[in-house]
């Protein structure tokens, strides 16, 4: 961070920090709230703080929630002073978060890590798959699943409930007969994304 702060290019930072309450104030406030109208409370608040391996003062965001499963305090540090608290933390803090769970959904659950060819080229050709059905299943799941309780759920649950369906396999003298089940949750819902695809698709 005094890297940050005295570096010539002003490389700016927002970053997770452990404290001790040093906001005792807006926590008490928030409880307090909590406990007259029963409803969850978010408060944020900024102050200045220096640590003692610092070089000088940064500024502090501290986000307060209060709820009927208890007190949550989170802080950050961050050279951006310009910027209210509430911006800070939901759309700088939170938003880096958010750039984390992508990565996670594109290497976990999609297995764009495997890179186990030989060469070179063939494994980037596997992972420009791995980023069409990335920006396949982010399709489907902000657009198809619009207002639905699928619309913010990962990739894991999208393809255990939409793409994953159980069925019957019976091996006959002739041929093998797959039976579907009869009923499925999520039939409505797997028909349009199939349907999307073959739009897409043709």
């Amino acid at each position: 961070m005094d890297w940050c702060d005295t570096s010539a290019k002003k490389v700016g930072y927002i970053t997770g920090l452990k404290l001790k309450a040093l906001a005792e104030t807006t926590i008490k406030s928030a409880e307090r709230e909590f406990k007259q109208y029963g409803k969850p409370v978010k408060r944020y608040h900024s102050f200045m703080y220096k640590a003692e391996s610092w070089a000088s003062s940064k500024k502090v965001v501290v986000k307060v929630e209060v709820s009927a499963s208890g007190t949550n305090i989170r802080y950050i540090v961050t050279s951006l002073s310009q910027y209210k608290a509430k911006e800070l933390y939901e759309k700088g803090y939170c938003a880096r978060g958010g750039a984390e769970l992508r990565i996670k959904e594109h290497k976990l659950y999609l297995k764009s890590d495997r890179a186990s060819c030989t060469n070179f080229k063939a494994n980037q050709f596997r992972l420009f798959l791995h980023s069409i059905a990335y920006v396949l299943m982010h399709t489907m799941q902000k657009e198809l699943f619009k207002g639905t309780e699928l619309v913010n759920a990962n990739f894991k649950t999208l393809q255990n409930k939409i793409i994953k369906t159980a069925v019957r396999v019976k091996e006959m003298q002739t041929k093998i007969k797959i039976e579907f089940p009869k009923y499925c949750p999520t039939k409505e819902l797997q028909t349009k994304s199939f349907q999307m695809l073959g739009m897409l698709v043709t």
